[in-house]
């Protein structure tokens, strides 16, 4: 677990205020936005972005998405936990065997940007420090359990396949990041040299070596569904521009037609 800032005042409770409020407000937003009527033509889903990273930019993040609107009393975070089984263990406790009609799943994004595959070490993973952690049978059914999907496709780069080796798919030279951390963002081509992507944070690595895993361990830990995002942070689904598309970032700064200041 990590300490929170210091302005967050004593145990933290200026920060916890804080989250949640933004909590009841996220809520409160999925259910205004739920088409509860028979026509049911719009579902929405309270959820949220756990920002795991660890030592330089390496991204562990995933968006943790509950089914309904029996959820957690807070966004439990990376502060909190410090590594994806943490996480699991307290969704286990908290929403599943805590709160009667709760259940959740988590997806990783942007392998690609795990430093050859942090996202897809030993759940306990906190740095690479672990890295050559071993899978574990419970670690192998807890992964299975939560995170049935995984996101290969966003605006931050593809992360299904990477060419090179035995791979020839011309389907893996599509869409690449130059560099395999956030610590390539913003970095000269010096820089980037050293940080060129991995086959080990590819989706299809971590599908073929879950079947290896699967006879090893009786469990499949990559045994994933696929599904693509925008990563705009705005939940406003589909709303893109195909043209000069400026991040996830810049939407919410600039107002443009249909996204919000």
């Amino acid at each position: 677990e990590r300490e929170r800032f210091r302005f967050c005042g004593e145990d933290a409770k200026v920060c916890w205020d804080a989250h949640r409020s933004a909590w009841r407000d996220i809520q409160e937003a999925a259910e205004e936005a739920y088409d509860r009527t028979p026509a049911c033509s719009f579902t929405s889903f309270v959820g949220y972005e756990y920002t795991a990273s660890s030592d330089a930019g390496t991204n562990l993040h995933r968006n943790v998405i509950f089914r309904n609107e029996k959820v957690t009393d807070t966004a439990i975070s990376w502060t909190e936990t410090g590594s994806a089984a943490k996480l699991w263990e307290r969704l286990r406790s908290e929403c599943l065997e805590g709160l009667p009609g709760c259940d959740v799943l988590t997806i990783p994004h942007n392998s690609n940007l795990s430093s050859n595959g942090l996202m897809f070490a030993s759940g306990t993973l906190r740095g690479k420090v672990d890295a050559n952690v071993p899978i574990t049978a419970d670690d192998a059914r807890a992964r299975a359990r939560f995170e049935p999907l995984i996101e290969i496709m966003q605006h931050k780069g593809d992360s299904e396949c990477l060419l090179g080796g035995d791979t020839t798919d011309e389907a893996c030279g599509f869409e690449k990041l130059p560099y395999d951390s956030f610590f390539g963002v913003g970095q000269g081509p010096a820089i980037r040299a050293l940080l060129t992507p991995k086959g080990g944070g590819m989706v299809r690595t971590a599908l073929r070596r879950g079947l290896a895993l699967e006879q090893q361990l009786g469990a499949n830990p990559f045994k994933y569904g696929i599904v693509a995002s925008t990563d705009t942070h705005l939940g406003t689904p589909g709303l893109t521009e195909d043209l000069a598309p400026s991040g996830h970032g810049a939407p919410g700064a600039t107002a443009r037609e249909g996204i919000p200041p």
